[in-house]
């Protein structure tokens, strides 16, 4: 799905040469393999091939948080770095909110993600399922689509992992969760 990501050409780079990026890719690959990897972003901007142990549905390489006492809930301040999505390198600093709500019967993590203000995407994840919606139609036509056996994922036993479900959901929820931030922070 991230080829499904529009907008991107147009922003800001991220800052590989920060030293808590540095450490991250350090703790993460090794110091060896870090610092190869981080030569090449600082070279050309991108790995010349991408590290297995990175590809993840979403990396996230820049992201401020802060413990909101009225939420509740741990939310993002300033820009959000994008690494990567899946195997797609982004490198881009986007517009956008994060939360994390703490709860006894499990955490929320809400994801809003801005190109600009005709692209964005909005993710929710609770207790094992997934919902994202988005501006970008080609993106919510490939949700839609699905057949429901293609929206889940079995977790992996030996590594405890849940089973994973994912579905589109109403542009509403999005609207719901940027008033709800917006309000707290005023």
């Amino acid at each position: 799905m991230a080829d499904q990501i529009v907008g991107m050409s147009e922003l800001k780079p991220t800052d590989f040469s920060r030293p808590v990026y540095e450490k991250g890719m350090r703790e993460m690959l090794g110091k060896e393999q870090a610092d190869k990897l981080l030569s090449q972003l600082n070279l050309y901007g991108s790995y010349k091939k991408f590290p297995d142990e990175l590809r993840k549905t979403l990396v996230l390489s820049d992201l401020k948080m802060k413990w909101n006492k009225d939420t509740r809930s741990y939310t993002s301040s300033g820009k959000i770095g994008i690494a990567n999505i899946d195997k797609t390198q982004i490198n881009k600093y986007v517009d956008g909110r994060i939360e994390i709500i703490k709860k006894r019967g499990g955490d929320i993590l809400n994801i809003y993600l801005e190109m600009d203000s005709g692209n964005w995407y909005y993710f929710n994840y609770s207790r094992g399922t997934m919902l994202a919606v988005s501006s970008n139609e080609a993106f919510n036509t490939v949700l839609k689509e699905l057949k429901p056996d293609k929206r889940e994922k079995a977790g992996d036993k030996e590594k405890k992992e849940p089973n994973y479900y994912f579905n589109i959901c109403p542009p509403s929820k999005k609207t719901q969760f940027l008033r709800k931030t917006q309000s707290a922070e005023e």
